[in-house]
Order: C-alpha cells, then sequence, then structure tokens
C-alpha cells in the first residue's frame, strides 16, 4: 500500500500469489527427494527470495508484483525445503526428532520476531528500507546454511 497500491489490490495481489506459492510447496520438496545434494535447488530458491527482495527495495510502480511474486514464490519453495531436509538428513527416529526440534525453535523464533522487527523498523524510520535489508541478510543466512544443509550425507556424518 506504501507504494501507490490501494489496499484491496495491494491484498488480491498478495492472495493470487500465494496460490502460486502453494503449488511450490507442494512440489518443490519432490525435486528435492530425487537429489543426494539439495544446495542447487536451496541456492536457487534463496536467490529468488533475495531478488525479489532486492527489486522492492530499488524499484516502484507495477513491476513490484513481480519481485513480490519472485520473493514469495522463492519463500514458499524454501520452507517445505527445510522440513523435508530434516527428513532426508536423519538417519533414525530419535536423530529425526531432535533435528526437527532444534530446526523449528531457531526457524519459528525468527518467523515470530520478523514482523514485529520489521514494525518496528518501518515505525522508526517511516519506509521499508532497513526491513527489506534485514531480510537480504536472513536470506544471506539461509544460502550459507544451505551449503551445509543441503549437503549430500546425514547430520552425523
Amino acid at each position: 500500500m506504501d507504494r501507490g497500491f490501494n489496499l484491496i489490490t495491494a491484498g488480491s495481489i498478495v492472495a493470487i500469489i500465494g496460490l502460486f506459492g502453494a503449488i511450490a510447496a507442494t512440489y518443490v520438496p519432490q525435486l528435492a527427494t530425487n537429489r543426494l545434494d539439495q544446495r542447487g535447488i536451496l541456492w536457487f530458491f534463496s536467490a529468488m527470495t533475495a531478488i525479489g527482495y532486492f527489486g522492492l527495495l530499488v524499484d516502484s510502480g507495477w513491476r513490484l508484483v513481480f519481485w513480490v511474486a519472485l520473493s514469495l514464490f522463492g519463500q514458499a519453495a524454501t520452507f517445505p525445503l527445510s522440513l523435508i531436509l530434516v527428513v532426508l538428513r536423519s538417519k533414525s527416529a530419535t536423530e529425526t526428532q531432535s533435528l526437527s526440534t532444534m530446526m523449528q525453535a531457531i526457524g519459528y523464533l525468527i518467523a515470530a520476531t520478523g514482523p514485529l522487527l520489521m514494525g518496528v523498523l518501518f515505525h522508526l524510520t517511516g519506509e521499508w528500507v532497513l526491513g527489506l535489508a534485514m531480510m537480504l541478510g536472513i536470506v544471506g543466512l539461509q544460502a550459507i546454511a544451505a551449503a551445509g544443509a543441503g549437503r549430500p550425507g546425514g547430520v552425523s556424518g
């Protein structure tokens, strides 16, 4: 809304893009399970998300729809990938439970504080630049984590 879209248009755009994201969330994990090494697919969708955020930082007008679509599609793909990696990297039920607990605790903590921090940054500055820069940093950390999480092999070796 901040960039010239009214509430109904902005909400409709996000809803429609969300439907495409649901398709990504359904099919991308199947792509990952057919590979021994998931780093490439993780980096691809991390890059897609980062490019979308960068576009939101520097562009305006109706092209923002494309940048929102790119970032949301990347997010919609990487979230289920993170969940399937727990199963792919674990060799036992106990290992799956431990890895899942750790990953979800950290992941949901980041997910829960992100929107609050975005809101605080917007409130303090009156613009989305710092919040989007923060998101780019988080995606960068995600890509670094993908180097270890997506490599062939299990958690213990």
